[in-house]
């Protein structure tokens, strides 16, 4: 007899002689799963170095009982034990686990654990007693025809309390308001919100918008409210003053959600200032960029002065979870030498103003940050 199940059975035994006589008998039986060795990855993905628990109390014991778990992972590390931890390094990770039965019997069971690289992020992150919008832009900067729509993109860092939320407004009525969604947090605590602006195809046409941030008609800014309705300055505003060294009131890192469309060259998708609330003791604030590359690697990212001999090489600053990098430049000057002042129109086309652009490996360049332009653009 064959028992293709677990479980309890009666077996039956009936015999017979030449005069019809019979006589039965039974006896039980129990049938029991194999050893089969199981096991839990905790959690089962996320970025290097990676620590994971393995968790082996699923397993099957099988006739007599577990006295032996065995670990092994595709780097050269071991372990014993129903649980174990490991540190994963980054790339296609295999975790063995090999179960021993009272009995001499074993069983393999093999788990594949996916460790993206580490994501991580070097700028200033200065905190205030209020939220900071330390960055802002669109994505994809360059629209194609076909397109029909956008991400309007900010970076906010929390003060003391959490954030409540993040509105996108026009600068000159205050009658056009959107508030933003959350779109991921950064492993150093910024946090990421975006708006969609959904559009008819070819509504542009060909047409380059340089100056969409600021205080005039037609232009827009960003500002974030925390729990106790305290809100940050406006994007793109940089603000000096009394602004005290607070501890930013941190969530836990996620992914970044927000709309990665490639072009040919590259694109600065986000640009701002942190701290972008600048205290009297302060002597020096970073200039940051988000930019995306296009079909070839990125060589340069540079923020120059229209009309102005002055122009920075912005230096590597991380990676975030999609993919985009963050570049930056720091700028040093003496304590207090702005007093209270609100810069507002530091980025645009005028003389004076700044602008960031990128150039790939093949010297492809990109727009001049805050510029958004429409026209021929297909996806890459």
């Amino acid at each position: 007899m064959t028992f293709e199940a677990a479980g309890d059975y009666i077996i039956t035994l009936t015999v017979g002689d030449s005069r019809q006589a019979t006589n039965s008998n039974t006896t039980n039986i129990t049938v029991v799963e194999p050893l089969a060795a199981s096991f839990t990855v905790t959690p089962p993905t996320g970025a290097a170095p990676l620590t994971v628990e393995v968790d082996a109390s699923g397993s099957m014991h099988g006739i007599g009982s577990i006295i032996g778990y065995n670990w092994e992972l595709s780097d050269g590390q071991t372990g014993s034990g129903i649980t174990h931890d490991f540190t994963l390094p980054s790339g296609e990770n295999t975790i063995t686990l090999t179960v021993t039965s009272s009995n001499g019997d074993t069983s393999t069971s093999i788990n594949e654990v996916v460790v993206s690289a580490s994501y991580t992020t070097n700028y200033d992150t200065t905190a205030r007693l209020s939220p900071q919008v330390v960055s802002a832009g669109i994505s994809p900067t360059q629209v194609d025809y076909g397109d029909t729509e956008f991400d309007i993109l900010a970076i906010v860092r929390p003060g003391i309390l959490p954030i409540d939320r993040v509105t996108f407004r026009d600068s000159a009525t205050h009658a056009f308001a959107l508030q933003m969604e959350p779109a991921g947090v950064l492993e150093n605590g910024d946090e990421v919100y975006k708006t969609t602006f959904t559009f008819a195809r070819n509504t542009f046409g060909d047409l380059v918008m340089p100056s969409a941030w600021g205080q005039e008609d037609n232009q827009y800014n960003i500002i974030a409210y925390d729990s106790a309705e305290q809100r940050s300055h406006q994007f793109p505003n940089l603000m000096f003053g009394d602004n005290t060294l607070q501890v930013a009131n941190t969530q836990p890192a996620t992914e970044i959600s927000y709309n990665t469309t490639k072009r040919l060259g590259p694109q600065v998708v986000m640009a701002g200032f942190t701290p972008s609330k600048i205290d009297f003791t302060d002597s020096n604030f970073d200039v940051i960029a988000v930019v995306r590359d296009g079909a070839l690697p990125l060589d340069t990212v540079t923020l120059t002065q229209n009309q102005s001999q002055f122009e920075l090489s912005m230096s590597d600053a991380g990676t975030l979870s999609n993919g985009d990098s963050v570049y930056k430049m720091t700028y040093t000057f003496q304590r207090n030498a702005f007093g209270t002042a609100t810069l507002n129109t530091l980025w645009g086309d005028q003389p004076g103003q700044f602008n960031i652009h990128a150039t790939d490996s093949a010297q492809q360049r990109s727009h001049d940050f805050p510029d958004i332009m429409f026209g021929n653009f297909p996806a890459q």
